[in-house]
């Protein structure tokens, strides 16, 4: 029980040490044009890890109407079986 707890800990250090590093390599600034209108100057590292969380949202987003079509069609047939039972 001990040893798993250490190494949630170790890992979460480990992952923590290695996201640091990210950072501080990451900290020149970029330029994002968006249509040729618009200019934001942006660290590289804000601007990875915006579009890393915007895609993560959008996966979940997918993955929620997807279990909402299951959840749907799981209802749907608990009916039936609740008919013929």
């Amino acid at each position: 029980m001990q040893l798993g707890k250490y190494l949630r800990y170790f890992i979460r250090i480990v992952l923590f040490i290695l996201l640091l590093v990210l950072v501080l390599d990451n900290l020149q600034t970029v330029q994002l044009s968006i249509f040729g209108t618009y200019i934001i100057r942006l660290p590289l590292i804000v601007l990875v890890l915006s579009f890393m969380v915007i895609g993560i949202l959008i996966g979940l987003i997918f993955n929620l109407s997807g279990r909402i079509e299951l959840k749907n069609k799981l209802n749907t047939l608990q009916k039936t079986l609740d008919k013929i039972n």
